[in-house]
């Protein structure tokens, strides 16, 4: 599975560093439209995937990972196909139709982190061991990208100094074909790991009436039509909001995403204040790269015992501030490099702020694809105004009409990185309120069990959902439901 997602990153990361030299080729070398044209592009793909997202995770749930993982990647291959050939016929009007056709293959990463709960321990009563092993197995799939960074943009960008704008684009149709290759024969339905999957029986759709959504759990399709695949986001989201500290966590997450949007303005930033081309982007991202790997993985995995997931993430947020603060003043291309490195403890906050999100939410095994859908739903929200937002920004006030002028005019390029800073400072400090709602939370909780060692006779352990025999033991029960 992981190298599957390696393939499908590297199909997506092989193209990134020559995006903006392929649309400003469309714009006619023109700066301020290509930065407007890329948020129009980023907002329609943040758009698709947050519908493809949440109906991805439930055919994953009700017809297995795999069928909807070889479908994502069919979409992906034809999308770059698209882009290789249609450009160079109907323009920007295959940048579009390409965009479209590729969005459900954004959910490739969400299916990813549905796998990886099939085959973790339910976390329904999870200890502390369990629940950081969680935290660094969340990781494995960015580590899984970040493995395709170090590769794909240098790749992407030794392919367009010597071939074109278009070559990019076929290898990465070429590595979409080697996906399937590999994933039609090897990758295993996850599922089967709790237990056979459900088969369907009612065909290819969701409830659509709201007393279907919320009526004792049902999961049985009894609506028809696009609408119903509507009524499947909102359960998907409105799943992840069952208390005051997760929909605090949950905002938080929201926020990080949302700063993260400010990379859809790295590559144009950095043409513009370093005169970067394509190549020097795509050995920076492959830079990047090696440090997502090794914060992802190792790195993560190594802290995480030490220090625990809260003051992980709390750590990484402050960093994630400086990081976004260091870009918008640098003024020389390595420091970048520096920047980079030196706060490259923040990649490990969205991994981990997933697992404690995730670990707060449901874990039924057919529900896992739609709880991770839910949140895939989260982050493309998230997308369509970060990448909306910051595009704006550098579009306005970076290199447009309103730039400002005179001694302090080098510092107009980075205003989307100082606006990326206050809203992580935001996701900081509404991560900390979280933490704290959810103790207060967990004391409640304890406060409540307290009353059981009077009660035991008269407490029905299947009703509470309880292993038979543990109202024996009255200090482990309270112990258990406190964690």
């Amino acid at each position: 599975v992981l190298f599957s997602n390696f393939l499908a990153c590297c199909s997506w990361l092989v193209t990134y560093p020559v995006a903006p030299k392929l649309i400003m080729h469309l714009c006619n070398e023109d700066m301020a439209q290509a930065a407007h044209l890329m948020a129009s592009i980023s907002v329609l793909d943040a758009i698709v995937e947050f519908f493809a997202n949440p109906v991805c995770g439930w055919l994953a749930d009700r017809h297995g990972r795999k069928p909807v993982w070889l479908g994502c990647l069919c979409l992906s291959a034809l999308a770059n196909i698209l882009m290789a050939v249609g450009t160079q016929y109907f323009g920007l009007f295959a940048v579009y139709a390409a965009t479209i056709i590729a969005g459900p293959s954004r959910s490739l990463v969400t299916l990813a982190f549905a796998i990886i709960e099939d085959l973790t321990v339910s976390h329904k009563d999870p200890g502390a061991t369990q629940s950081q092993g969680q935290s660094a197995r969340f990781g494995l799939p960015v580590a899984a990208m970040g493995a395709a960074m170090i590769v794909a943009p240098g790749s992407g960008g030794v392919l367009f100094s010597r071939f074109g704008l278009t070559a990019p684009f076929w290898a990465a149709a070429a590595i979409d074909f080697v996906a399937i290759l590999w994933a039609m024969p090897l990758m295993t339905e996850s599922l089967v790991a709790d237990g056979p999957s459900k088969p369907n029986t009612e065909g290819w759709t969701i409830p659509l009436m709201a007393e279907s959504l919320v009526a004792d759990g049902a999961s049985k399709p009894t609506g028809e039509g696009i609408g119903s695949r509507l009524a499947a986001i909102l359960r998907s989201v409105c799943q992840l909001l069952n208390s005051r500290a997760s929909f605090v966590l949950i905002f938080s997450y929201f926020c990080l995403l949302l700063s993260e949007g400010v990379h859809s303005t790295v590559m144009l930033f950095a043409q513009v204040r370093f005169a970067w081309t394509p190549l020097d982007t795509g050995m920076f991202m492959s830079f990047v790269g090696v440090l997502v790997v090794l914060m992802s993985g190792p790195v993560l995995s190594a802290v995480m015992p030490l220090f625990g997931e809260h003051r992980v993430v709390s750590v990484a947020l402050v960093l994630g501030i400086v990081h976004n603060l260091g870009f918008g003043l640098a003024s020389k291309g390595w420091q970048m490099y520096a920047v980079m490195f030196t706060t490259s403890l923040e990649l490990t906050a969205n991994p981990t702020l997933r697992a404690i999100i995730s670990q707060r939410g449901a874990a039924e095994r057919d529900e896992r694809g739609q709880f991770q859908g839910g949140l895939g739903a989260v982050a493309a929200i998230a997308r369509v105004c970060g990448s909306a937002g910051f595009q704006q920004l550098f579009s306005t006030f970076g290199v447009g009409p309103r730039a400002p002028a005179g001694a302090h005019a080098w510092l107009a390029p980075g205003v989307s990185f100082f606006a990326a800073a206050a809203v992580t400072f935001v996701s900081w400090v509404s991560f900390e309120w979280g933490m704290v709602s959810a103790r207060h939370d967990e004391r409640n909780s304890c406060r409540q069990v307290a009353v059981l060692p009077t009660a035991v006779g008269a407490v029905d352990c299947e009703a509470v959902d309880l292993p038979a025999g543990i109202l024996d033991h009255p200090r482990a029960t309270v112990a258990s439901l406190t964690r």
